[in-house]
């Protein structure tokens, strides 16, 4: 986590979520986040990586929690899961439930509140997988 960290800090400069922010945020929605996703905003605030997720802070917009709100009245997206990202043509979601996290096309979108299968999506073990490889992507864009 440390490398992750050190390597988010050197592309986008420390963007820490307030600790208490982040717990209103999560009781808000009814949700447990996984540790590995509340770890990762000790660093990280939705900010840089291509502009890739959602920002985590609520004065922010668009958020994960207007968002999460937004498709679970919109699609009746369950409860289980947060809306952290929605790039072009896509939805980045974490499953609270059991930690992953999933990049689906936003098509697809309609099957998650149906409990359908979602047509090749990416799944992450956890946050930290995911969050490593929207930092590649970063690097090697700050390449050129």
């Amino acid at each position: 986590m440390q490398e992750l960290r050190d390597r988010y800090i050197k592309l986008n400069g420390l963007c820490a979520v307030d600790t208490q922010r982040l717990i209103n945020t999560q009781s808000e929605l009814g949700l447990t986040f996984p540790e590995s996703f509340y770890e990762a905003c000790k660093f990280f605030d939705g900010s840089g990586c291509g502009n890739f997720f959602h920002n985590i802070d609520r004065a922010v917009e668009p958020n994960i929690f207007g968002e999460t709100q937004r498709l679970r009245e919109s699609i009746s997206l369950p409860n289980r899961y947060l809306v952290i990202g929605e790039p072009p043509g896509s939805l980045l979601l974490i499953d609270c439930e059991i930690g992953s996290t999933i990049w689906c096309d936003a098509s697809d979108a309609p099957n998650l509140a149906k409990g359908g299968p979602l047509r090749d999506p990416t799944i992450w073990n956890n946050f930290y997988e995911c969050l490593e490889f929207a930092i590649e992507q970063e690097e090697e864009e700050s390449k050129f």
